[in-house]
């Protein structure tokens, strides 16, 4: 088994995303810059469109459950200007600062995927070139 593929399979053994996308990035750019390993160039390949279409997928559903936490959280701050009591103020307050919190985690988390994704697209092209376009200008001769 090769060094790439054991950088694989230790990866699926992880829960989180972010150690997930950091592994492939370390995997692709380890790839881009390995200019002569033309197997290692085509192993890594072959398996990056799978991963980036995965990472998209991860992406767009962080993307839908940021608008939704958005929206509720100006729909709380829209009911604190309206509140009347001290009691449903308090309650107001605090689920606004939960949310601006959580927020906070989500927006972080969906522009590292986004500048992750970002990334890999750059890294696929080198790649796609060096493999198939060998007179690219993307390519370092």
């Amino acid at each position: 088994m090769s060094e790439i593929d054991m950088k694989i399979m230790t990866d699926t053994k992880r829960i989180a995303m972010r150690p997930r996308v950091e592994r492939y990035l370390e995997i692709y750019e380890d790839a881009v810059s390995d200019v002569e390993n033309e197997e290692k160039t085509d192993r890594v390949f072959s398996n990056m469109l799978t991963q980036i279409q995965f990472f998209q997928h991860e992406r767009l559903i962080h993307l839908i459950v940021t608008a939704t936490v958005v929206l509720i959280y100006f729909i709380v701050t829209g009911l604190m200007m309206f509140s009347t009591s001290v009691g449903s103020l308090l309650v107001l307050t605090l689920l606004f600062t939960l949310l601006a919190i959580l927020l906070f985690f989500y927006i972080n988390h969906y522009f590292f995927l986004e500048r992750s994704i970002q990334r890999m697209y750059n890294q696929y092209d080198i790649l796609y070139d060096r493999l198939y376009k060998k007179n690219s200008p993307l390519v370092k001769n």
